[in-house]
Protein backbone atom coordinates (compact mmCIF):
# COMPACT_ATOMS: atom_id res chain seq x y z
CA UNK A 1 0.00 0.00 0.00
CA UNK A 2 2.68 2.38 0.77
CA UNK A 3 4.60 1.83 -2.67
CA UNK A 4 1.45 2.84 -4.48
CA UNK A 5 0.71 5.77 -1.99
CA UNK A 6 4.09 7.04 -3.47
CA UNK A 7 3.50 5.54 -6.83
CA UNK A 8 -0.29 7.59 -7.60
CA UNK A 9 2.04 10.97 -5.75
CA UNK A 10 4.17 11.36 -8.70
CA UNK A 11 3.63 12.17 -12.34
CA UNK A 12 4.74 9.37 -14.56
CA UNK A 13 7.58 12.00 -15.52
CA UNK A 14 8.76 12.01 -12.30
CA UNK A 15 9.23 8.20 -11.61
CA UNK A 16 11.83 6.03 -13.52
CA UNK A 17 13.20 2.89 -13.08
CA UNK A 18 15.57 0.81 -14.66
CA UNK A 19 14.97 -1.23 -18.02
CA UNK A 20 16.53 -4.56 -16.29
CA UNK A 21 13.93 -3.98 -13.47
CA UNK A 22 10.64 -4.87 -15.93
CA UNK A 23 12.55 -8.48 -16.60
CA UNK A 24 12.24 -8.42 -12.51
CA UNK A 25 8.56 -7.28 -12.36
CA UNK A 26 7.67 -10.19 -14.60
CA UNK A 27 9.72 -13.22 -13.18
CA UNK A 28 7.86 -11.80 -9.60
CA UNK A 29 4.70 -11.79 -10.87
CA UNK A 30 4.43 -15.49 -12.80
CA UNK A 31 6.95 -17.49 -10.65
CA UNK A 32 5.24 -20.35 -9.20
CA UNK A 33 6.12 -19.53 -5.51
CA UNK A 34 4.90 -16.20 -5.44
CA UNK A 35 1.28 -16.12 -3.47
CA UNK A 36 -0.65 -14.39 -6.35
CA UNK A 37 0.33 -16.11 -9.61
CA UNK A 38 -0.50 -14.02 -12.40
CA UNK A 39 -0.74 -15.55 -16.14
CA UNK A 40 2.13 -14.79 -18.36
CA UNK A 41 0.09 -12.30 -20.59
CA UNK A 42 -0.61 -10.47 -17.08
CA UNK A 43 2.88 -9.89 -16.42
CA UNK A 44 2.97 -8.64 -19.87
CA UNK A 45 0.01 -6.25 -19.52
CA UNK A 46 1.39 -4.68 -16.30
CA UNK A 47 4.94 -4.79 -18.01
CA UNK A 48 2.91 -2.40 -20.62
CA UNK A 49 1.29 -0.57 -18.21
CA UNK A 50 5.22 0.66 -16.63
CA UNK A 51 5.55 1.19 -19.76
CA UNK A 52 3.32 3.81 -20.09
CA UNK A 53 3.42 5.30 -16.36
CA UNK A 54 7.34 5.86 -15.87
CA UNK A 55 10.48 6.73 -17.93
CA UNK A 56 11.98 3.12 -18.42
CA UNK A 57 15.62 4.03 -18.27
CA UNK A 58 18.26 1.98 -20.30
CA UNK A 59 21.84 1.15 -19.04
CA UNK A 60 24.87 1.07 -21.44
CA UNK A 61 27.68 -1.82 -21.22
CA UNK A 62 29.56 0.89 -19.45
CA UNK A 63 27.00 1.23 -16.81
CA UNK A 64 27.21 -2.56 -15.81
CA UNK A 65 30.75 -2.11 -15.43
CA UNK A 66 30.64 0.93 -13.34
CA UNK A 67 27.99 -0.96 -10.99
CA UNK A 68 30.03 -3.78 -10.83
CA UNK A 69 32.95 -1.65 -9.75
CA UNK A 70 31.47 0.19 -7.44
CA UNK A 71 29.85 -3.61 -5.71
CA UNK A 72 33.45 -5.02 -6.01
CA UNK A 73 35.38 -2.26 -4.64
CA UNK A 74 33.29 -3.36 -0.78
CA UNK A 75 34.26 -6.52 -1.08
CA UNK A 76 30.87 -7.58 -2.38
CA UNK A 77 29.22 -9.59 -5.26
CA UNK A 78 26.11 -11.81 -5.93
CA UNK A 79 22.95 -10.56 -5.73
CA UNK A 80 24.26 -6.88 -4.28
CA UNK A 81 25.11 -6.03 -8.56
CA UNK A 82 21.00 -5.55 -8.94
CA UNK A 83 20.68 -2.67 -6.42
CA UNK A 84 23.74 -1.07 -7.99
CA UNK A 85 22.15 -1.23 -11.16
CA UNK A 86 19.15 0.34 -9.91
CA UNK A 87 21.30 2.81 -7.94
CA UNK A 88 22.88 3.77 -11.48
CA UNK A 89 19.88 4.44 -13.02
CA UNK A 90 18.93 6.73 -10.35
CA UNK A 91 22.49 8.53 -10.88
CA UNK A 92 21.23 8.32 -14.68
CA UNK A 93 18.18 10.32 -14.42
CA UNK A 94 19.51 12.29 -11.00
CA UNK A 95 17.04 11.17 -8.77
CA UNK A 96 15.39 13.28 -6.22
CA UNK A 97 14.20 10.15 -4.17
CA UNK A 98 15.20 6.61 -4.71
CA UNK A 99 12.76 4.46 -2.90
CA UNK A 100 13.64 0.88 -1.66
CA UNK A 101 12.83 -1.77 0.93
CA UNK A 102 16.61 -2.33 1.07
CA UNK A 103 17.77 1.12 2.57
CA UNK A 104 20.71 0.01 4.48
CA UNK A 105 21.88 -1.96 0.93
CA UNK A 106 21.59 0.76 -0.78
CA UNK A 107 22.90 3.44 1.21
CA UNK A 108 26.26 1.21 1.66
CA UNK A 109 26.84 0.98 -1.76
CA UNK A 110 25.95 4.34 -2.72
CA UNK A 111 26.95 7.00 0.51
CA UNK A 112 26.80 9.59 -2.18
CA UNK A 113 23.37 8.75 -2.72
CA UNK A 114 22.45 7.98 0.65
CA UNK A 115 20.70 11.25 1.69
CA UNK A 116 18.10 10.54 -0.87
CA UNK A 117 17.13 6.82 -0.24
CA UNK A 118 14.54 6.00 1.85
CA UNK A 119 11.56 3.36 2.00
CA UNK A 120 7.93 4.37 0.36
Amino acid sequence: MACRKVFSALQPRERSCSQHSLAEVFNTLTKLSFKWRGEPFQGVEFLQFLQREMNVVPLAAQDYVEAATSVAMQGLGGAMIYDALLLQCARKVNAETIYTWNVRHFQRLAPDLAGRIRTP
